[in-house]
């Protein structure tokens, strides 16, 4: 699995196809980023090539007498659709003793990985409502530093506000302005 829209190191396993089953001695070595064509398609997309530089070509091998394991790395743009990806390498047929190969890989491409979605929790678990930000009714952000003084405010400002019984004689409708809706001839309302 891997982070939409974030550069990403895919592995790749470079092995004589006839000797697949055995466990050493088979691997392509010393195999270089100008050795190999890399190409790769997006969830509903068509297939591209991956432009090889040193910078995104690497030999896993760590020393004398190599693994044949290799990495790719392919940038935002080449991972910006959630969905399969899939990629192919291959291997120059000079560069393995007149034999072309070919390594396949596949990865789904997601929004959110485990890493961010356990970080989001984390941080839902650690939520200090004392100390965060609030918005404030002016517009500017303000911060709750004690919840019982801020609790009380929010209970004495609903209190305050006006109910249904409270109207006053400035909003109450009064005969005098009934008559003043009838002289104005409102037509198109039901009786």
């Amino acid at each position: 699995m891997i982070k939409k829209s974030v550069a990403v190191w895919l592995p790749v396993v470079l092995r004589l196809q006839t000797e697949i089953a055995t466990d050493k001695g088979n691997e392509l070595l010393n195999i270089v980023f100008g050795d190999v064509a890399v190409w790769y398609i997006k969830e509903g997309g068509d297939w591209a090539e991956l432009t090889m530089t040193s910078a995104n070509w690497d030999d896993c091998s760590g020393g004398a007498g190599g693994s044949g394991v290799y990495k790719v790395q392919f940038p935002a743009g080449a991972v910006d659709t959630v969905g399969k990806f899939i990629y192919w390498v291959n291997v120059d047929a000079g560069a393995s003793a007149g034999l072309s190969r070919l390594y396949y890989g596949m990865e789904e491409v997601v929004e959110n990985t485990n890493d961010d979605i356990a970080g989001l929790i984390a941080g839902l678990n650690n939520f200090d409502v004392t100390s965060e930000k609030v918005l404030l009714n002016d517009g500017t952000q303000g911060q709750i530093d004690d919840i019982e003084t801020a609790s009380g405010n929010l209970d004495a400002s609903v209190s305050s506000r006006a109910v249904p019984g409270d109207i006053t004689a400035a909003h109450a409708i009064t005969d005098a302005k009934i008559d003043t809706i009838e002289t104005n001839n409102i037509t198109g309302v039901p009786e």
